[in-house]
């Protein structure tokens, strides 16, 4: 199992399920945010990027425009391979560039 991770992260993560989608080298996956906060999102899609890559976001809210911003893969956890047709990996993402709309959608604004 091995020891038990060290948190790094700056901001609390607040459990969120909103759709998104993934874009990664020119191929654009749905999927869906788990957890988010004011730098980072942890987001569940089939795509396949690797650690320090970057990743385009697209999030859809309930109402209003959608919001996009960009990340960089900092965490990759595979799903069990037996899982792995009906569960997606999960991306911790630290968020590179993200407009202000973001951070209105975040605090429940928009």
């Amino acid at each position: 199992m091995g020891p038990p991770r060290t948190e790094r992260r700056r901001f609390v993560r607040e459990r969120k399920r909103i759709a998104c989608s993934v874009t990664w080298r020119g191929a654009t996956s749905a999927g869906w945010v788990r957890d988010w906060s004011a730098n980072g999102l942890a987001i569940q899609a089939q795509v396949r990027p690797r650690l320090g890559d970057a990743v385009d976001i697209e999030l859809r809210a309930d109402r209003g425009e959608p919001v996009r911003l960009t990340a960089m893969v900092v965490r990759v956890e595979r799903s069990h391979p037996s899982a792995q047709p009906v569960a997606p990996p999960t991306l911790g993402l630290q968020i590179s560039n993200a407009p202000e709309a973001y951070f209105r959608m975040l605090l429940g604004e928009a």
